[in-house]
């Protein structure tokens, strides 16, 4: 585990109009493992979008969801699996996409 990520979940804020934002808070850094497994391109709205699939392989934690995500290097990586390796609360493979939104 080499790589130092953040670990981010979704916040909602009011906004001016009384509305509900979005926004990201960092929860804390981690040390993971990340392994591209596949690509692939759709041709959506007349434009072509690429999205990556990767592996993200962190040590086991509680308080991790489907609707948190990483940041590494300037990359946001959507967590769309979450799999308890061999059910021993030791490490969490993490399925992620990387350029989609969510």
């Amino acid at each position: 585990m080499r790589f130092e990520i953040q670990l981010q979940k979704p916040t909602n804020t009011r906004d001016a109009g009384g509305g509900l934002t979005e926004a990201w808070t960092t929860l804390t850094n981690l040390w993971a493992d990340i392994k591209p497994l596949r690509g692939a391109e759709t041709y959506r709205q007349g434009q072509v979008q690429e999205k990556t699939t990767h592996l993200i392989t962190i040590r086991y934690r509680r308080d991790i969801g489907t609707n948190y995500r990483i940041l590494y290097d300037s990359d946001n990586y959507n967590i769309k699996n979450i799999k308890n390796l061999d059910n021993r609360d030791r490490f969490l493979e993490l399925e992620c996409e990387l350029g989609v939104a969510i």
